[in-house]
Formats: C-alpha cells, sequence, structure tokens
C-alpha cells in the first residue's frame, strides 16, 4: 500500500514538473485561481470555477483551505447553471438551489468534482441535508481536512468515495 501511494506521488511530482515546460497552470497560477474564487466580481468567481477544475489536483490543497469558509460564493457553479446555454454574464439559478453557495459549498464541490473528473456530476454546488445542519457541515468538512492531512502524510487514502462517505455519514449530499 505504501509503495503504491509512493509510486502514485513519484508520477505526480514527474507529471507536475514536466508540465510546467507546456505552460500548464503552476502552483502560483493555482493560488491565483483561489483568490480569483473568492472575488466579489461574478465573471471571476465562474471562471475561477472552471479553470480550477482544470487544474486538477494542483486545485485540491487550496480548495481544502476554504473548507472553512463560509462566506457568499459570486458567481456559477452546478450543472444546471454551468452548462453550455448560459454564459457567465447571465445570473440563472437553477429552480431547486433554495440558498446561496458559500466558498465552503463550491470548494467542497469543486474537490469532488475533480476527483470524480466531472465538474457537473450535481444540479448545483450547493449541499443538500435533511435537517440543513451547520454543524453537521463543520463537521463533515473538518473530518474531510482531517483525511486530506492523514493522506498527505502517506496515512490514508483521499478519494471521491472517502469524501462522498463523510458527507454521508453527516447526511449531506450533492443532487
Amino acid at each position: 500500500m505504501k509503495l503504491r501511494k509512493m509510486i502514485i506521488f513519484l508520477l505526480f511530482a514527474i507529471t507536475i514538473v514536466l508540465s510546467r515546460g507546456n505552460g500548464a497552470t503552476t502552483m502560483n497560477d493555482v493560488q491565483l485561481l483561489n483568490k480569483s474564487l473568492k472575488s466579489t466580481n461574478y465573471a471571476d468567481g465562474t471562471i475561477s470555477v472552471k479553470n480550477l477544475f482544470k487544474a486538477g489536483d494542483q486545485a485540491i490543497p487550496f480548495l481544502i483551505e476554504n473548507l472553512d469558509d463560509t462566506t457568499p460564493f459570486t458567481g456559477l457553479c452546478g450543472a444546471k447553471i454551468l452548462d453550455s446555454q448560459y454564459t457567465t454574464g447571465e445570473k440563472k439559478y437553477s429552480a431547486g438551489q433554495l440558498k446561496v453557495p458559500t466558498i465552503r459549498d463550491v470548494s467542497l464541490y469543486l474537490i469532488i468534482a475533480i476527483l470524480k473528473n466531472d465538474l457537473y456530476f450535481a444540479s448545483s454546488c450547493c449541499p443538500v441535508s435533511d435537517d440543513n445542519s451547520e454543524e453537521r457541515m463543520c463537521k463533515a468538512c473538518a473530518l474531510i481536512k482531517e483525511r486530506y492531512y492523514e493522506f498527505v502524510k502517506g496515512s490514508s487514502s483521499f478519494s471521491e468515495l472517502d469524501i462522498l462517505n463523510i458527507l454521508a455519514k453527516e447526511g449531506i449530499r450533492f443532487e
């Protein structure tokens, strides 16, 4: 198991080194995109969602740090409003979206989207739960952060399934 993780880490590191010469996204670029995600400019927020997704695994450490940020997100996120029929200049919200997403919501959505390799895996970037408990959401995000830090240390996995299981235990899901 440790050998597998070491091989994956080495392949990831080699990929980053090789991609830098091809104009790929650097960590500084990802950091700027993450900052732009928090912008109050509607277009900047929307474009950041798409570009952070494109940055893939490189964006995850920054998105993990956003899991405590409950500031409102200004932009579009989720399949119903990010599909090709809308432009970033239009404010279109899905009928089922009952709350304004936060930076935490969008970051969690993006982490799962990156791990699934599907930016449009749910119709809304707002997670839902039966009781809309902020306490349960905070607990789930803390567990996800803890799981990620354990993964970085090499003592656990960090996959889409790991995150979805944590959310399910807290009664949270994306629809």
